[in-house]
């Protein structure tokens, strides 16, 4: 979450990140900059990110995918909150394909699939797994579509 936030805030956006290593303050500080406009997005891992009740979420970018259909729902609830609509983007790879179908199932609709012709394999590392993707290799992107806000704020699970 901090390596996302500080790649955002270098290419001049303005992020911040919660995650278990930071205090209580630490996230709610993060939080309540990101609720008052202050900070256009907000990264935050799986755990940190429960719970979070903000409004005007406009999207949500699932980097790795949820491990099951409710934290799936969780995850892109924040871009519903009270009828609002949005957009949440998740990308995904072959290795992922029961857990969608589980997803897919809960949602009760398939996803809309869009191929990502610059998908990459991460490089090895020591421990055999990818750098930073616990083993995956990106494939391509899903995106479920409900609609569109015009607010700026961005959260990034």
């Amino acid at each position: 979450a901090d390596r996302v936030a500080k790649s955002l805030t270098r290419q001049g956006f303005s992020a911040g990140a919660i995650h278990g290593d930071r205090s209580q303050a630490q996230r709610q500080h993060a939080i309540n900059a990101f609720s008052r406009g202050k900070m256009q997005y907000l990264v935050a891992t799986d755990v940190a990110a429960r719970g979070i009740d903000v409004e005007g979420v406009s999207h949500v970018i699932n980097y790795d995918m949820p491990q099951c259909a409710d934290d799936y729902t969780h995850r892109i609830g924040r871009t519903a909150r009270a009828h609002a609509e949005g957009d949440a983007i998740t990308f995904i790879s072959h290795e992922d394909g029961k857990i969608l179908m589980q997803i897919e199932k809960t949602q009760g609709q398939p996803l809309e699939q869009i191929e990502w012709s610059g998908a990459i394999a991460l490089p090895k590392i020591s421990s055999g797994q990818p750098a930073g993707n616990k083993g995956r290799k990106f494939g391509g992107k899903r995106r479920q579509w409900k609609g569109r806000r015009s607010k700026s704020r961005k959260q990034v699970n």
